[in-house]
């Protein structure tokens, strides 16, 4: 049995749900996690596979805005793509002027020391994407996260 309790995964459907409150939860003695799955609720048809496949373009942007009552926090973003396009090369994010200054980990993971309040994320999603959110400190946190423009 673990010592501490695995924080929930709260399920974000992406152009669906417009504003998810943000509440951080402990993980152990030392860490205030929050965690989210935003996904698309749409899978890629065959017809955008192939227009993929050549080169064209199929993403369908995401503004997101995330704001934190309380920095620092470490921000981490994972995004999956839906297996059908695993073979397509992508752009990940969008830069922006408001964006947190992101470095890239490993596989399609990137991570930003969120140091003010509000930040906007530009994400060029692919039908079928998982976006995992996942929000670190050592304090307790609040906040949201608002889809500001969704195309579907």
């Amino acid at each position: 049995m673990a010592w501490f309790a695995v924080p929930r995964v709260h399920e974000v459907r992406l152009c669906s749900d417009r504003e998810v409150q943000i509440t951080s939860e402990s993980l152990g003695d030392f860490w205030q996690v929050w965690s989210a799955k935003l996904q698309r609720q749409d899978v890629p048809t065959t017809a955008e596979i192939l227009k993929a496949s050549e080169g064209k373009w199929i993403y369908r942007p995401v503004r997101l805005r995330l704001t934190v009552n309380d920095p620092p926090v470490l921000l981490w973003l994972s995004i999956h793509t839906h297996p059908a396009l695993k073979g397509i090369k992508r752009e990940y994010l969008f830069p922006e002027v408001l964006m947190p200054p992101f470095r890239r980990g490993t596989f399609d993971a990137f991570k930003a020391e969120l140091r003010d309040h509000i930040y906007h994320i530009v994400l060029p999603t692919l039908p079928g994407d998982k976006i995992f959110i996942d929000i670190w400190a050592k304090h307790k946190f609040t906040g949201n996260l608002e889809t500001l423009f969704c195309t579907s």
